[in-house]
């Protein structure tokens, strides 16, 4: 077990990282780290508008930028039988989540990968990516909430043209932009090209 796990079974750790405690829909607790985007209605969106389109029982689904893992657990709260990987590029939350699966006991696998060379065929993708270019705003002084709302690590082609890669044929992608970010005419070519559900709140 890795030290960043064991220091979260740890309760004074737990509570000297100032970790969020977030109540899954089944009542189960799971822990979402201060640098991390703080959970939105727009993930409850995304999850909602997933489930809604796919009734199937058995898909594989990637989770693009997991974080603590919350879109990937609330997904397979209401499909079990879904095969369910998520990503991140930030390796603790990474560790988090992988601790949160244990805790809450869902079976969800997460690995700290780059999305740009992320390679595996799936069902569905799925991602909440950073909204913001690269000094479009104020920049937080934490390097983890400068990757969750700056195109730091990646930007919005990088996003597209992974789910491209990463989709099986006939699968589809569901990612969550603002709808101004989503006129740039290549994107607009990628993201007809891959099959993106294009949904509004």
């Amino acid at each position: 077990m890795d030290k960043f796990v064991t220091q979260l079974e740890n309760n004074n750790f737990i509570n000297s990282a100032n970790l969020k405690k977030i109540s899954l829909p089944n009542k189960k607790i799971i822990y979402q780290s201060p640098s991390e985007q703080a959970i939105s209605s727009d993930g409850n969106f995304l999850v909602e508008t997933v489930l809604e389109n796919h009734p199937q029982d058995c898909l594989k689904v990637l989770d693009i930028g997991c974080g603590c893992g919350v879109l990937s657990f609330m997904l397979k709260l209401s499909r079990p039988n879904w095969q369910i990987i998520g990503i991140d590029i930030q390796e603790n939350l990474v560790q988090l989540a992988n601790y949160n699966s244990k805790i809450c006991g869902l079976e969800v696998d997460f690995f700290h990968e780059d999305l740009r060379t992320y390679i595996e065929k799936f069902d569905l993708v799925i991602c909440n990516p950073p909204f913001y270019p690269q000094n479009s705003g104020k920049m937080p002084k934490d390097k983890g909430k400068q990757i969750a709302r700056f195109e730091i690590e990646c930007n919005q082609e990088d996003v597209f043209s992974t789910i491209k890669r990463c989709l099986k044929t006939n699968g589809a992608g569901y990612v969550l932009y603002p709808l101004s970010r989503l006129e740039n005419q290549n994107i607009v070519k990628i993201r007809n090209q891959v099959g993106i559900v294009e949904i509004t709140q």
